[in-house]
This record gives C-alpha cells, sequence and structure tokens, in this order.
C-alpha cells in the first residue's frame, strides 16, 4: 500500500525474483509502484530483466556485492530517504544496515522464502558418492541454507574439505574457515 501511495522515495531490487514477486502483490491489489519512486537494481541482469519486464530503473552498479551496492547508493542519498526493500527471507542484513548506519528510514518486507532442494540426505549423497575435493558457496542464502541441512556428522566432513565463497559476507554465514574469493 505505502508502495502505491508514494510514500518510499526508493526501492532497492537485489534479485529479479523479488521485483517478480513485489510486482505480482501489486497487481493482484490493482496497485502499482508511485511514478516519483525511484528503483535500484542490483547488477546490470536484475536492471536489465526489470526494464524488459516493463519496470524502470534510475540506480544500477555492477559490483561484488550488495552491501557495496548500497554504499554507493547511499552516499547518491540525503539523509531521511525512506526506502522499501523487498527481500528474501534468505537475504543478509548487509543492505538494511548500510542505510540505517547512514540515517535513512529501510523498511525490510521478506516477500519469499527460497525454496532448497536440499536435505541432510542429498549432501550425504553428494558428499559420500561424488566425494568433492571442495565446495563453492555462491551466496550467504546457500552457504546457510547449506550448514542448516547438514548434520552434524556431515559438517565435520566438509570442514576437511576445500571451501570456497564468494565475498567475505558469504564466508561469514558459514561455521568453518575457509578461502574467500573475491
Amino acid at each position: 500500500k505505502h508502495i502505491h501511495q508514494g510514500y518510499f522515495d526508493w526501492i532497492v531490487i537485489t534479485s529479479y525474483k523479488s521485483w517478480k514477486l513485489l510486482i505480482k502483490q501489486l497487481n493482484d491489489n490493482s496497485m502499482s509502484i508511485a511514478k516519483k519512486t525511484k528503483i535500484a537494481a542490483f547488477g546490470p541482469e536484475t536492471a536489465r530483466r526489470i526494464i524488459q519486464s516493463g519496470g524502470r530503473v534510475n540506480f544500477t552498479k555492477d559490483v561484488k556485492n550488495s552491501k557495496y551496492f548500497a554504499s554507493l547508493l547511499a552516499e547518491l542519498l540525503e539523509k531521511e530517504t525512506k526506502i522499501a526493500y523487498p527481500a528474501s527471507l534468505a537475504a543478509g542484513e548487509q543492505v538494511a544496515k548500510t542505510f540505517s548506519q547512514a540515517n535513512m528510514q529501510i523498511i525490510r518486507q521478506n516477500i519469499y522464502k527460497p525454496k532448497s532442494i536440499l536435505d541432510d540426505n542429498r549432501i550425504r549423497k553428494m558428499i559420500y558418492s561424488f566425494n568433492p575435493d571442495a565446495i563453492v558457496f555462491l551466496s550467504s542464502a546457500s552457504a546457510t541454507l547449506f550448514t542448516e541441512k547438514c548434520s552434524e556428522e556431515l559438517l565435520s566432513r566438509v570442514k576437511n574439505l576445500q571451501l570456497f565463497a564468494i565475498g567475505i559476507e558469504t564466508a561469514s554465514t558459514l561455521p568453518f574457515r575457509l578461502s574467500i574469493a573475491t
């Protein structure tokens, strides 16, 4: 309702799925995004898909993580800017924290929970049947879901593999030391 009425100055979108679900919720209620509200999209692919779906994008950057993206946008905005952040339940807190620290009002709404196909049995099969030398975690959400689904026995076995994370944020969500790819 607040998005439709123009309460927010900006909407921050960090994934196309968040955009798609936000638009569906608005359309289901015969609403749209107020014309005066600006839209920031994390990364050129998200921006391209938003535009391709009929949306608009006022700010985008091709940067390594959502925290850096949020800090670049925060530098351009005035204090007290009102920001809506529709996100996945599994998304980290770094975006909201960045805007809050810049004295901006950010309201995060978790609009979906990712569905994981992983469970302890699938992880066990992967570890014992495939016997990998390494595991790469591409997002903090995937790292969190992986560790939540692992039994203690599997986690102790995984610790002995080479583990890589794309970025410090992803690495920090894991309960063990690993190599960080930047």
